[in-house]
């Protein structure tokens, strides 16, 4: 029984690392929406400012915020799956 209440005490624990994540890709696709002017999306306009816009109009760290947070929210489906099998079969 104890073994089970660990795995189970273990999906909790990443489920609330689920929301977490799921906080910080609001977050960061709040400011991609409110900051992305990215050299490409100018190039396709055929806009000339994309060489004199700064670094941040990119929104590089919110792109990679939300590619860790998919990651981890599939680790999360896929672990859950599996201890919750795990303890099922117990």
């Amino acid at each position: 029984m104890n073994n089970k209440n660990t795995l189970i005490g273990l999906i909790i624990v990443l489920g609330v690392l689920m929301l977490l994540a799921i906080g910080m890709d609001f977050l960061a696709l709040h400011d991609i929406k409110q900051d992305y002017v990215s050299p490409d999306v100018l190039r396709e306009y055929n806009i000339s400012l994309a060489d004199i816009l700064p670094e941040w109009t990119a929104t590089k760290t919110e792109w990679i915020s939300v590619q860790i947070s998919m990651i981890l929210k599939a680790a999360f489906v896929i672990l859950s799956f599996f201890f919750a099998a795990k303890a099922l079969r117990k």
